[in-house]
């Protein structure tokens, strides 16, 4: 370029962060290619949000504020004002904007301000551009657009692809020189041997090495990341007496049927038992680490071999529990001894990627049964697998919760006080990432406090709620989200909310559902009569925690159901697991129902 010649770029690196370098090396290389100094190489920085005001480099590397704006710093966990010299989130003030409230914006960029004197020669605030915050959203256009028209890179021919399998937990040991598909076919053949053993233990002794497990949970150092996420309530559900009952309801009405022939009541001289399948295969969500678990501890209870293949992001919480068996062993009042170590011998856990095709059809093809959680395309990637034709599926996925309080729950001060909390409750726990947390609760008119009294209380109760289950300050990306959320309640309605984001209540009316934020982010909607609201349930709502009573409950509940829910439990247990669930009893599909003699 001829002498003199200035070189500007305005942008759209964002998508480029893993492959940036420093301003330094980037303005040489282009003043090198085009024959230019680096000094007119000028980085201009902008946004559409305010109406195209830019921000050009000077001489000196900074950017100046001009008339028309002002930049202030602000502290990434608690949005406090930076001074000079402090890293924080850019924010832009102008007049400038009329036709939209764009006058305040709140950046994801990473920057620091100055108000001395410039190398340059120039007085006044200037800033310069850091980078970006951790987990912030791509929002520019050029790389909105990108994304929407770039093909995205096809991925290696199945023939091509390196087998990968990683092994948290196997039965035998494996020789790492075998291939992946090899060392998962060496996990299902030796746990299609273990499992014979598992069919010919007492029923009584696993309920029992179970529970002793159990009791060293809550003294795992290692799970106390998990405490406040679901796991004193799986220890208290596996309680053997809570297991007892459920496997009786499950099982027309005996347990003992796992153990024994027992005669039949509809037939007689006939009798029949629930043989394991064999071999379950499950497929973990990431979102809820122990939800696993739950489904886990029945396949065990009915005598079935397990492999779990956890998810990327959450891989740590199963095999910690099951190291709680290692060295165990429970003896049952009959005098059978039950061993932990044997118990992990029907048991393994691995992780594969989506794109480890084989894998995946070895880890379905040799299952008689295949649990798994999570979203839509998770939960069709694993329906399109190849399976046993008597294979049995149990698949939980995607759903949505809301709670629903009517007038007549809202009688008494003391009536309130105890709705709120067990409401609090259910909003907070898993941090509303559980397929059974409310994310919408409708409150009708006409009870002793208002709608919009609700919602105040209940940020009270969240508040307090933080003490019996902690949680932790959610990250930059989520924290956006949830501030766009307050940001539009500011217009539509009221908002409650923690310094550190925590917890928001959001309060309007309507009979919509909201779509979930996640991270203790509940709305409350106010309405007139609450079967105006029966119309917004569908078939992925699966649960709806009711607060009414008598004629008036059994008549809404039957209606929600009709649309397609599946539970209506009370208030402050939406979170417990139970059966069934999904409209599923678990356990009924694990066992295979065998007669022997008659009919007659």
């Amino acid at each position: 370029m001829p002498k003199g010649s200035q070189v500007i770029h305005i942008g759209g690196w964002k998508k480029l962060e893993s492959e940036k370098v420093d301003k330094i090396t980037f303005n040489r290389d282009i003043a090198s290619v085009l024959g230019i100094s680096p000094d007119d190489v000028v980085d201009i920085y902008g946004f559409t949000e305010q109406m195209g005001l830019n921000y050009p480099d000077c001489k000196a590397g900074w950017k100046h504020i001009h008339a028309y704006s002002d930049v202030i710093i602000r502290d990434e966990s608690n949005l406090e004002v930076c001074g000079p010299g402090k890293v924080g989130l850019l924010e832009f003030v102008s007049p400038l904007p009329h036709s939209y409230p764009g006058n305040v914006v709140l950046t994801d960029d990473l920057g620091v301000i100055e108000e001395s004197l410039c190398e340059c020669g120039k007085a006044g605030k200037r800033f310069k551009v850091i980078g970006r915050a951790k987990k912030a959203e791509v929002r520019g256009c050029g790389d909105v657009m990108s994304e929407k028209l770039t093909k995205k890179p096809s991925y290696k021919p199945l023939s091509q692809q390196e087998e990968r399998l990683t092994i948290y937990h196997s039965p035998i040991f494996l020789d790492d020189t075998m291939s992946a598909s090899q060392q998962l076919d060496q996990i299902f053949c030796s746990l299609k041997r273990k499992q014979k053993w598992l069919a010919n233990q007492p029923l009584e002794a696993i309920l029992g090495l179970i529970n002793e497990a159990r009791k060293s949970w809550s003294s795992t150092p290692e799970l106390d990341p998990y405490r406040h996420t679901g796991l004193n309530f799986l220890a208290d559900w596996c309680e053997p007496n809570r297991l007892k009952n459920l496997l009786d309801s499950a099982l027309n009405g005996q347990r003992a049927f796992l153990d024994n022939f027992l005669p039949r009541k509809d037939i007689s001289h006939s009798s029949q038992k629930a043989m394991p399948r064999g071999i379950v295969s499950h497929w973990l969500s990431g979102n809820v680490p122990l939800l696993g678990m739950f489904a886990l501890v029945q396949s065990i209870l009915s005598k079935n071999a397990n492999i779990l293949k956890v998810s990327a992001s959450e891989s740590q919480a199963l095999p910690v529990l099951l190291a709680t068996f290692k060295g165990l062993s429970y003896t049952t009042p009959g005098g059978y001894t039950i061993h932990g170590d044997d118990l992990l011998g029907t048991l393994a856990v691995v992780y594969f990627d989506r794109h480890q095709t084989k894998i995946a059809e070895k880890f379905s093809a040799n299952a008689d049964v295949r649990i798994a959680w999570g979203g839509r395309e998770a939960i069709e990637s694993v329906s399109g697998l190849p399976k046993k034709y008597n294979s049995q599926d149990i698949l939980f996925g995607p759903k949505l919760s809301m709670m629903v309080v009517g007038s007549d729950a809202l009688d008494s001060d003391k009536a309130i006080r105890k709705l709120i909390r067990r409401a609090a409750t259910d909003s907070s726990v898993f941090d509303q990432f559980a397929c059974a947390s409310p994310h919408t609760i409708f409150v009708e008119k006409g009870g002793l406090i208002t709608p919009k009294e609700f919602a105040e209380k209940l940020a009270s109760a969240m508040d307090k709620a933080l003490v019996r289950l902690p949680t932790q300050v959610p990250d930059i990306g989520q924290a956006n989200k949830i501030r766009s959320k307050i940001a539009e309640y500011a217009f539509i309605g009221e908002y409650w909310h923690d310094k550190h984001l925590r917890w928001t209540v959001l309060f309007d009316e309507g009979i919509e559902l909201v779509e979930p934020t996640y991270q203790r982010v509940i709305t409350v909607k106010a309405v007139d009569n609450v079967f105006d609201v029966v119309d917004s349930v569908h078939e992925d709502i699966q649960t709806v925690g009711l607060a009414m009573n008598g004629e008036k409950r059994l008549r809404f509940a039957n209606e929600i159901m009709l649309k397609g829910a599946m539970r209506c439990p009370d208030v402050g247990y939406m979170t417990h697991f139970d059966s069934p669930w999904d409209g599923v009893v678990a356990l009924d599909r694990m066992v295979r129902w065998v007669t022997l003699g008659g009919p007659l």
